[in-house]
């Protein structure tokens, strides 16, 4: 809370009541810092201005997860399912690095998720201040089968 010695002279000087003083206090304590946050290289970044996104549309990244989609032979006989969700970086220059299996659902089709994750070569970098930087993406990579498998 911010004390009433700070906020008394506020509506004498400029016509601003105590909430609108807080407010700007707010701005200028926490938001602005924000906006020009200085890019440290090689940190690894979760607030961007513009996050990273795969070449393309959004919808290319699904279609090609599914056109380069293997079901593997064991998960498919034994109906296993579900949506694994791999994370990676995206480095400055579009590179991907460091695939994880955040959310296994059977030890095949998280090989098979890295597999494609690994396939998608070239990523559009992040963007923070106007510079590109590294930063962390999940991807969920779904395996369905249809009822005539």
């Amino acid at each position: 809370m911010i004390p009433n010695t700070i906020l008394s002279f506020s509506h004498s000087l400029y016509g601003f009541n105590k909430s609108r003083y807080a407010m700007l206090l707010v701005l200028c304590l926490f938001i602005l810092p924000q906006a020009n946050a200085q890019v440290v290289p090689d940190s690894i970044y979760s607030i961007v201005d513009r996050p990273p996104a795969f070449r393309g549309k959004p919808s290319d990244m699904h279609r090609f997860i599914r056109q380069n989609m293997v079901y593997p032979d064991d998960a498919w006989i034994n109906g296993v399912e579900g949506v694994v969700q791999v994370s990676f970086i995206v480095t400055k220059d579009g590179t991907l690095m460091n695939a994880n299996i955040d959310n296994s659902v059977h030890p095949l089709l998280d090989m098979e998720a890295l597999r494609i994750i690994d396939l998608m070569s070239t990523w559009r970098p992040a963007m923070r201040g106007g510079q590109p930087v590294h930063s962390k993406v999940t991807v969920p990579v779904e395996f369905r089968l249809t009822p005539e498998e």
